[in-house]
């Protein structure tokens, strides 16, 4: 059971936690991003390592259901060591983030051509910036 200070302390660090601006909703980097020497990435990093052969099988979402464009992107920018800027790409694309794409199986192409053959025929793309990739119309 919980000591009455360990309950004040986590009301405390949630509560700082919602002065700052943390919701919670944003991912992680990917654990082998490329890094540079100020120990943030940059959008040039970022396009090179998709230049890089990728291998993905994805056949659906993490929660059991059919594979969307979301989740089929994050997959290919894990494996290329990307990360995928979800709530931007959900703005700036729409519904078609949300679209069922079949599953997902690459293996020796590019990281940017895997995206390029996912997004192109579903009339979006990606950019890069320094947080990472995101889809956009």
């Amino acid at each position: 059971m919980w000591s009455s200070h360990t309950a004040w302390c986590c009301i405390v660090v949630v509560a700082i936690a919602a002065l700052i601006g943390c919701t919670g909703t944003e991912q992680p980097p990917a654990p082998n991003a490329p890094q540079t020497q100020a120990g943030q990435a940059s959008a040039a990093a970022y396009q090179t390592a998709l230049d890089k052969p990728v291998t993905v099988s994805a056949a659906q979402s993490p929660d059991g259901a059919q594979l969307t464009v979301q989740y089929a992107a994050i997959a290919l920018c894990e494996a290329a060591g990307v990360p995928y800027q979800w709530e931007k790409s959900r703005q700036l694309a729409g519904d078609v983030c949300s679209q069922f794409v079949p599953p997902l199986n690459v293996s020796g192409i590019s990281g940017k051509q895997a995206l390029t053959d996912l997004l192109t025929p579903l009339g979006v793309r990606y950019e890069i910036d320094g947080q990472g990739l995101y889809v956009t119309r």
